[in-house]
């Protein structure tokens, strides 16, 4: 078997996934690719580059439904009359456990809304094989500068 039957040069591989030459050798470098060198050319196997394109694509799933899922959250939010009409939401953080949301709600106060992301039901249309709306949500809100007061005696 030849070389270039199991093996791509960092140009080539750089092609293949839709990234720079940069790319792939600061990926080498960092240890999260491994290549040969092999004379003056450092060379990836095709294996390699099939493991890369799986995580790529699964971590552009994964922005793709994460964006889907806070459009769909903040939809529910002033569906659901948590926020005002008028509000603008923002996200200001977002982990694997729970997406937090600040705007102002109803009472025309401004508060920032903690939705753990296990509560959140979501409706799933089967036969289009696609995500449909959120049903229910568990949502945590607090006022968004809350103060401690203390107490004297």
């Amino acid at each position: 078997m030849a070389i270039k039957d199991k093996y791509l040069t960092i140009s080539d591989a750089a092609k293949e996934l839709g990234v720079t030459r940069q790319t792939i050798s600061r990926w080498i470098r960092s240890g999260n690719v491994s290549a040969e060198k092999v004379g003056r050319e450092m060379l990836i196997e095709k294996d390699e580059l099939g493991r890369l394109y799986d995580e790529k694509m699964f971590e552009q799933f994964s922005e793709a439904m994460s964006r889907w899922i806070r459009g769909a959250i903040l939809d529910y939010l002033q569906e659901k009359h948590y926020v005002a009409e008028d509000s603008v939401l923002v996200v200001i953080g977002q982990s694997r456990e729970h997406i937090k949301i600040q705007g102002r709600g109803e009472d025309g106060i401004y508060k920032v809304f903690d939705i753990p992301v296990g509560q959140v039901e979501l409706v799933v249309d089967t036969k289009a094989k696609r995500l449909f709306r959120i049903k229910t949500v568990k949502v945590i809100t607090r006022p968004l500068h809350e103060q401690s007061v203390e107490k004297t005696k």
